[in-house]
Order: C-alpha cells, then sequence, then structure tokens
C-alpha cells in the first residue's frame, strides 16, 4: 500500500499473550485507514471505519470505499478488541449535530464536570472499538479531545491525553 504508518499495537501491553500470532494494526491516519499485517502470512491489507454523522455508531467501510474519519492511535485490549483515537468526527452541513454528552457538561450528572466542566456544542471526539473477530465496530463519545490512548494496569480503564487539552479521560472498558 505503501502508506505511512503512524503507530503500531499487536497486543495487550499487560497480557504479551492477546492476539498471539494475529494480526499487528497500524494506522495510516493522513488516508484514514487501518492497516492490518498478518505475521503468518506477511498479507497487507486496509480497511476504513466511518462513525455515523449525528451519532456514535460505527460502520466499517467495505474495501474501496474512501474513509472520511481520522483515526489516529491503536490499542489491543485484554480482550483483542481494537482501541482507536478518532480526531475528527464533525458533522456535514444538513445533518444532526450530536450534543455532548451531559456528563461533560452538567456538574449535576457528574461530579467531575462539576469540578472541570467541558464547553458545551457538537461532540467531535469518538473512541473507537471494533471487535475484529465479529466484524463490529462502535463508539463512546468523548468529552474533550483525543491524542494517544494507554490501558491502566487493572486492564479494564482506559486512558486518553488529549492533544492540546488540559484534561486527561478516561473509559470503564468492562
Amino acid at each position: 500500500f505503501g502508506r505511512f504508518l503512524h503507530d503500531l499495537s499487536m497486543t495487550d501491553r499487560h497480557e504479551p499473550t492477546v492476539n498471539a500470532n494475529g494480526l499487528i494494526y497500524g494506522i495510516s491516519s493522513d488516508w484514514g485507514y487501518v492497516t492490518t499485517l498478518n505475521p503468518k502470512n506477511s498479507e497487507v491489507r486496509e480497511f476504513g471505519y466511518k462513525v455515523m454523522k449525528g451519532t456514535t455508531d460505527v460502520k466499517i467501510l467495505p474495501p474501496g470505499e474512501q474513509p472520511s474519519q481520522f483515526p489516529h492511535n491503536p490499542m489491543v485490549d485484554s480482550k483483542g478488541r481494537l482501541w482507536i483515537t478518532d480526531l475528527d468526527h464533525r458533522p456535514t452541513p444538513n445533518l444532526p449535530v450530536l450534543d455532548k454528552p451531559a456528563y461533560c457538561t452538567d456538574g449535576n450528572v457528574s461530579k467531575y464536570a462539576k469540578y472541570y466542566p467541558q464547553p458545551e456544542g457538537m461532540l467531535t471526539f469518538t473512541a473507537v472499538v471494533l471487535d475484529v473477530a465479529n466484524q463490529k465496530a462502535s463508539g463512546v463519545p468523548m468529552c474533550n479531545s483525543l491524542h494517544h490512548l494507554m490501558f491502566a494496569p487493572d486492564r479494564n480503564t482506559l486512558y486518553f491525553s488529549g492533544g492540546g487539552s488540559k484534561v486527561v479521560s478516561w473509559v470503564d472498558t468492562k
């Protein structure tokens, strides 16, 4: 494919036997693709995904369809799922805008929003999780910008650093 791969992931860093001899995932962020390398037969494939506008639903695109997302950093979890920070989920004109969830902005809903509320407005960042074995994808709406991610030692908490943001966010992946 000849694309620059920004980041790679192949296993859970805390449990290195997860996905043993499985696919290696790379992010071709400038092009919007997730590239895979099968170490058993050296086969390289790529696929895109799309965060459906106005929702956090994620669709894996058929081969040949150009993705419109901006994946940035992949990480495999202890269940073999691939988590990706997606840096761009901007609505197209005339489609519904997905507002930030109340837990981002309302201190009555979230104690964290009470201390450090994120500005109201449209949701533009989504954590994408791909269940590769079942070819299913979903999205988790995030309150702030995303950049890189890392699993905590408890293996259920996924931390995100915000590129240029003053906050760090997390998701319980159970």
